[in-house]
């Protein structure tokens, strides 16, 4: 029998918008699969985030380029991420989603 390697350990899923962009060969074939331009997608990596109207293109794309965990949930949960958690009811702004005031 002969000897074969071991297969690669899977990589961990992205843990952030630049590692999401990271998973790509190149920014040019990320920006060319999102749908925009490169100059958007560095952008992008600066600020680490992705905004949601690209998300399903780049979720279709990953999918056809075998990228495996760059899906719609994981984007979801980077996003919610970047936000913090919510502040609680009483300590909302007046007039803020998050405050409950009755209007």
């Amino acid at each position: 029998m002969p000897w074969t390697p071991n297969p690669p350990p899977p990589s961990p899923p992205p843990a952030s918008f630049r590692e999401v962009i990271g998973r790509w060969p190149a920014t040019r074939f990320f920006a060319r699969d999102a749908g925009c331009s490169p100059l958007l997608v560095r952008q992008w990596r600066h600020r680490n985030f992705i905004p949601p109207q690209y998300w399903p293109r780049i979720v279709a794309a990953a999918a056809r380029r075998g990228i495996s965990d760059v899906n719609a949930d994981l984007l979801a949960r980077l996003a919610a991420a970047l936000r913090g958690p919510a502040l609680p009811r009483s300590m909302a702004a007046p007039g803020s989603p998050n405050a409950g005031d009755a209007r």
